[in-house]
């Protein structure tokens, strides 16, 4: 007789709720995607959420998604409810949660839902007997070093009178997955793949990755540039002989971030270049053009805001010296322009007059007044 039974989990993180150029209901449409009300949804035992719920502290007077959130936290707990699957949330990196995750146990006393939630937000070691399971739970920023936290996790394994955990969740990062020259908290995972049986899924950094039993699942959308990598989230089957079988599982409408470098093309060549990166892209993508100082366009991004008002638009200037570029990063976002039957007519009337087509504006802006 096998000593295990067959486990299904999925594990989230990073999805930043609240987030400046990825808006909320884009990426709670997204997870509503993900975790649909379904029966391959049903099949899942537990689902993890390892940390950043949230990008930062929101009010109910500056922001305009709470309402999203807090239909998405319901519709979760509802599945979870109706499916039976154990529902699990670490608090994760404190500047960006603000223990703002136990809306989840708020959402779930004050709408009456019956799934099995816990909200983690300290140290812990969890038995959950419905599966069998001890989880090991790790929040960010719980010791001033990595070192003071490892030696926590030992002392609580030992009084609870085990030698290993079989699954652990982390907010955090391991050695394995920054460069040695970065100066942060860096979990060993050596030590940790000797304290945890099972698999440790881990969130904070967004680059999707594994090492031997870490999973690190990434941000669950992508954030900023530098992360036109897959976004998505993890989910493993334990097998009845105890290995398990690992599915990256793709956000396929994650948001766009691309780079196009023009350097120091002329200002047509640009535009041409330009055109043929973003012609394709859904509106609000963010792209970032790569110029150096003699590019007309590093001191007049109007021109593609302009043409382009539905993107987000970033610069990098790159300074030529002896050996390479050095790169001047301009974090001044020009946001995208959301159409309205406000403001169609308004913009879409001067560009149809820039194309150098007066013959047809005016039969082209009565069209457009009717069917508004």
């Amino acid at each position: 007789m096998s000593r295990y039974k067959e486990l299904k989990i999925a594990s989230v993180s990073d999805i930043h709720l609240g987030h400046r150029t990825n808006k909320t209901t884009d990426i709670v449409k997204n997870l509503r995607t993900a975790f649909p009300d379904n029966l391959e949804t049903g099949e899942l035992d537990i689902i993890f959420i390892a940390g950043d719920v949230f990008d930062g502290l929101l009010t109910l007077d500056d922001n305009p998604y709470i309402a999203d959130i807090d239909l998405w936290i319901g519709n979760l707990l509802s599945i979870c409810s109706k499916r039976n699957i154990i529902l699990r949330v670490l608090k994760g990196t404190p500047s960006h949660d603000w223990d703002q995750s136990k809306r989840f146990e708020i959402i779930k006393q004050v709408c009456k839902y019956e799934c099995d939630l816990k909200y983690v937000d300290n140290l812990h070691i969890e038995f959950i007997e419905a599966l069998g399971i001890n989880v090991l739970y790790i929040p960010d920023e719980l010791e001033s070093t990595s070192e003071k936290t490892l030696n926590r996790v030992k002392d609580m394994i030992k009084s609870k009178g085990l030698e290993t955990v079989d699954y652990a969740i982390m907010h955090g990062q391991f050695e394995f997955q920054l460069p040695e020259f970065v100066k942060a908290q860096k979990h060993d995972s050596s030590e940790y793949l000797n304290l945890v049986s099972g698999l440790i899924f881990i969130g904070h950094v967004h680059k999707s990755s594994q090492f031997k039993r870490i999973i690190a699942q990434g941000s669950f959308d992508r954030l900023s540039h530098g992360e036109e990598e897959p976004k998505g989230h993890m989910r493993a089957i334990r097998k009845k002989d105890g290995t398990h079988e690992i599915t990256f599982i793709e956000n396929k409408n994650a948001k766009k971030y691309i780079t196009v470098s023009c350097l120091d093309n002329s200002l047509e060549d640009s535009l041409t270049i330009i055109e043929k990166n973003v012609i394709d892209l859904p509106n609000d993508s963010c792209v970032r053009v790569e110029l150096t100082p003699e590019n007309p366009l590093s001191g007049n991004m109007d021109v593609l805001i302009r043409l382009y008002p539905t993107f987000n638009w970033t610069k990098i200037v790159r300074i030529e010296d002896e050996d390479d570029y050095i790169e001047i990063i301009d974090d001044e976002v020009f946001s995208a322009i959301t159409l309205t039957r406000d403001n169609l007519s308004q913009l879409l009337i001067p560009r149809i007059a820039n194309k150098g087509c007066i013959d047809i504006l005016e039969a082209a802006e009565l069209i457009l007044n009717e069917c508004l």
